[in-house]
C-alpha cells in the first residue's frame, strides 16, 4: 500500500472519531488480501471483516465485491477499499454494492489512482498478467458514482495520481 493511502485512511478515521461520535464498531475491508500492507492496524478494537476476490493472507470472505451482499441484517459502519478500483473494469458496481452494505451514516473510504499512474498487477504489483484488467480512475467519475450510489462526499483528495474519497450513506 502506498503511504499516501494509509495517511488518508488514518486521517479519515481520526476525523470520524473526533467529529462523528467516536470509533467505528464494524469495518469491512474490500480488497483485503495482503499484497503490500493493509489498514487493519489503523482501526481500534472493532468487528473487522475482510473480503477479496482471491483467498490469501488476511482474507475472511472470498467473493467478488461487485456482486457480494452481506448476510441479512448485517451492515457496516465503514467500508474501506484501498487501491482496488483501478483493477476492476466496472468498478462503479463495487461502489454500488459497498453503499448498499453500509448502515445509514456509514462511511465508504476509497483510495485509488488516476493518470498518470502506470499499469500494475493486482497480484503482486508487478507487470500486468495475461487477462488482467487495469485502468486509472477519474476523480470526477468516482464522485459521480458515489452520488449515484446514495453517498454524499465528506472528503475528496485528488492530486494526481492519487484519488481519495470519503462518501457517507444518506
Amino acid at each position: 500500500m502506498h503511504a499516501a493511502c494509509a495517511t488518508f485512511v488514518a486521517q479519515a478515521i481520526e476525523r470520524h472519531d473526533k467529529f462523528h461520535g467516536g470509533p467505528f464498531a464494524s469495518v469491512l475491508e474490500i480488497g483485503a488480501r495482503d499484497v503490500n500492507g493493509g489498514v487493519r492496524s489503523l482501526f481500534g478494537p472493532c468487528e473487522y471483516t475482510t473480503l477479496d476476490i482471491e483467498d490469501g493472507p488476511g482474507v475472511d470472505i472470498v467473493a467478488d465485491a461487485r456482486h457480494w451482499t452481506p448476510s441479512v441484517g448485517v451492515r457496516f459502519d465503514v467500508i474501506v477499499c484501498t487501491n482496488v478500483l483501478e483493477h476492476v473494469h466496472d468498478w462503479h458496481l463495487l461502489i454500488d454494492q459497498a453503499a448498499e452494505a453500509l448502515m445509514p451514516g456509514g462511511w465508504l473510504i476509497v483510495t485509488t489512482v488516476g493518470d498518470p499512474f502506470p499499469p500494475h498487477s493486482a497480484v503482486d504489483g508487478g507487470a500486468l498478467r495475461p487477462g488482467e484488467y487495469y485502468g486509472n480512475v477519474d476523480a470526477w467519475k468516482l464522485l459521480q458514482a458515489c452520488g449515484a450510489a446514495g453517498l454524499y462526499v465528506e472528503a475528496i483528495h485528488a492530486i494526481p495520481p492519487e484519488v481519495q474519497i470519503v462518501g457517507v450513506k444518506r
